[in-house]
């Protein structure tokens, strides 16, 4: 497992680039657990307010942010959504209104940052150690490792037995 601490130090170590995009991608990462390379596929839709508004939206009824993710941004996933804090959300769309963009040297930077800084124990992918330690943290019951594949992207053949069994 990743070491203890790391969600919280990578956060930290972000902030202290000064750079925000690092700090964004850092968040997303170790609050969301998203891969580094759903980050990156996410990236292509911060080059402007418009893009932005295709995967990160507000739910009226609940007053909560969510990233809508596409299904096969990444091999084995699926279409789901990522509720996300509105202070983030509202940071993400600063953000870009700026003229700025996510990119995939923000995700590297965060990378190496895990790697030097924190020592990584997984040197060739240290991003993951961010998922690692999500799925680590605490004992999970069946209802809960349900939750938990559908927020990592996971074993959506099971989630939806799951539903059909419900329904």
């Amino acid at each position: 497992p990743a070491k203890k601490g790391v969600r919280k130090e990578t956060i930290e170590e972000a902030i202290k680039t000064k750079n925000e995009g690092v700090e964004i991608v850092a968040k997303l990462g170790a609050r969301f657990y998203l891969r580094d390379r759903e980050i990156n596929k996410l990236a292509k839709f911060t080059k402007n307010e418009e893009s932005l508004k295709k995967v990160l939206k507000f739910d009226k009824e609940t007053g909560e942010y969510y990233l809508d993710l596409p299904q096969n941004v990444i091999a084995k996933s699926f279409s789901r959504f990522v509720y996300i804090d509105k202070q983030l959300a509202n940071q993400i769309t600063r953000y870009v209104a700026e003229g700025k963009s996510l990119k995939e040297t923000h995700v590297t930077k965060v990378s190496q940052l895990i790697k030097s800084k924190l020592k990584s124990d997984n040197p060739n992918s240290p991003f993951i150690d961010l998922r690692r330690r999500g799925k680590s943290v605490g004992k999970l019951t069946y209802e809960d490792a349900s939750i938990q594949d559908y927020m990592f992207g996971h074993n959506k053949n099971r989630i939806d037995a799951i539903y059909k069994n419900l329904t």
